[in-house]
């Protein structure tokens, strides 16, 4: 069983975007992506899972989601 979590950490200043740095090599770049393109960017799981948290924190809602997916009652 796998749990995964994703966080609104809120904004990144300027100053802290500029500081990032990836000292091990292991990634080249980063960039922030609006979420109607997050399909151009990542897998189709992740992408599903980073659109239903989108929509909760639209909402002000916390959600729990089955795959990515939102329960329907």
């Amino acid at each position: 069983m796998r749990l995964r979590l994703i966080f609104d950490a809120g904004q990144l200043a300027e100053d802290a975007q500029a500081g990032i740095t990836f000292p091990d090599g292991e990634l080249a770049e980063w960039r922030f992506v609006a979420g109607e393109d997050l399909d151009q960017y990542t897998i189709a799981r992740l992408a599903r899972r980073i659109h239903t948290a989108i929509a909760a924190k639209n909402r002000g809602q916390a959600v729990y989601a089955e795959h990515g997916t939102e329960p329907t009652d």
